[in-house]
């Protein structure tokens, strides 16, 4: 039933109920456009699949466009990303981005204000690093390491190397100055809470080393791409994700996302010894594995933190089904990693799990989501970003399957919705 309107008795009631209507529009739409948005924290934990075509940073730059009228809005992001690596290895090895992220674009604004007493350049001026992200797995998560001790290689408490192995590639491994700056920066970010968000610390009270965990809404995982297809691997990445990364994930109070990969095929894998006879096959199996993921996750955090699966894997999979030409331009030249196709159609995906809605419509121009990537395609050959008319496509892709709950006829059981 709508609600009793009086009728107006004479032309200036009629006027004052019009001119204090538009008044409440103008101060609601006032207070809308004045709100401040409370910006979410981001932290990527993962490997090439992440990196190519810098994910985290057109996630930021997708976020960016999204601020008026929200509660939350806006990204904040950090990560510790290594080629190749599955979860468990990534514990291991920790951050592999020096090769990869050492350009003029990966030089973060807070790094060069910020850094001036750990780095110098030749002429005495301060110095700046480029943003690799955290030194290890552990550092991001937590805000410290205690490996990640000392700026000085010969101090006896400068253990990283009994505890990591190093390949060369952790930027805190080849650069003292950098790893000094990376603790000190990621220490800073003290959570508000405290440890309120663990379930195991009772007492609210920082941690045994005396610091407070940073406070991660949303920390974004993927594995190895074979990895949860296959069983023994699976097993192994699974057992990490219980005892490494749970405890971490409950100090630091985020809800993971498990960046679900995708299926992909070319003559000189050998996804077929593995059982993996085709793309279906694969990401069927991929997905199996990311939900067996998520449950053993599930387990160890309380119910408000339940991992969601960003379907990014169905999402490539639903173009293999329908556009087959459309998802070959989802793979850079190596048709294995994402061209810039691929990483807007998984970041379309990620942000819809994240925030529960599309990211706005202005970034179906895609040269300013890209603006800012520390590094594209692995050989650096330059790719064509997608046109509007691509994004607009990719975008109801992603919307299909990660808010409408599409299912790939290749996944469907006569359950699922279709």
């Amino acid at each position: 039933m709508l609600p009793f309107v009086p009728e107006p008795t004479t032309k200036w009631t009629l006027a004052a109920l019009v001119v204090s209507s538009s008044l409440l529009l103008l101060a609601l739409d006032g207070g809308l456009r004045g709100m401040r948005p409370r910006t979410l924290s981001v932290a990527f934990v993962g490997n090439s699949f992440t990196f190519v075509n810098d994910l985290p940073r057109v996630l930021e730059a997708m976020a960016g466009e999204d601020t008026v009228g929200r509660a939350e809005a806006g990204m904040e992001q950090d990560s510790c990303l290594h080629g190749g690596l599955s979860v468990t290895s990534l514990l291991e090895r920790g951050n592999g981005m020096y090769a990869f992220w050492g350009n003029g674009n990966s030089y973060d604004d807070d790094g060069n204000k910020n850094n001036n007493e750990f780095s110098s350049n030749d002429d005495g001026s301060a110095g700046g690093f480029p943003d690799y992200g955290a030194c290890t797995v552990s550092q991001l998560l937590l805000g410290y390491d205690e490996a990640i001790v000392s700026n000085d290689d010969d101090d006896e408490n400068n253990n990283f190397e009994e505890y990591y192995t190093n390949d060369g590639l952790n930027p805190c491994f080849r650069d003292a100055d950098y790893r000094a700056y990376s603790a000190s920066l990621r220490s800073a970010r003290k959570n508000p809470y405290g440890n309120k968000n663990n379930k195991n610390n009772n007492n609210n009270d920082d941690d045994e080393n005396g610091a407070t965990p940073p406070r991660w809404d949303y920390v974004v995982i993927n594995d190895q791409s074979m990895y949860p297809a296959v069983d023994s691997k699976r097993a192994k990445s699974a057992s990490a994700l219980q005892y490494a990364y749970a405890p971490m994930l409950n100090a630091s109070g985020a809800v993971p996302v498990l960046y679900q990969t995708w299926a992909y095929w070319r003559n000189d894998t050998d996804t077929v010894m593995d059982g993996l006879v085709d793309v279906p096959t694969f990401a069927k199996r991929l997905a199996e594995g990311y939900e067996y993921y998520a449950g053993v996750l599930g387990g160890e955090l309380p119910a408000r933190k339940r991992p969601r699966i960003a379907p990014v894997g169905n999402a490539f999979l639903v173009l293999w089904e329908e556009n087959i030409s459309f998802w070959n331009r989802l793979f850079g030249e190596d048709l294995y990693h994402p061209s810039p196709h691929g990483t807007y159609l998984a970041a379309c995906v990620v942000y819809a799990t994240i925030y529960g809605r599309m990211p706005p419509a202005s970034t179906r121009f895609t040269t300013e989501l890209f603006a800012r990537s520390r590094s594209m395609q692995l050989s650096g050959e330059e790719q064509p970003l997608p046109t509007e008319e691509e994004a607009l496509y990719l975008r109801w892709i992603a919307k299909r399957v990660a808010l409408e709950g599409f299912v790939p006829r290749s996944l469907r059981t006569n359950r699922t919705r279709t």
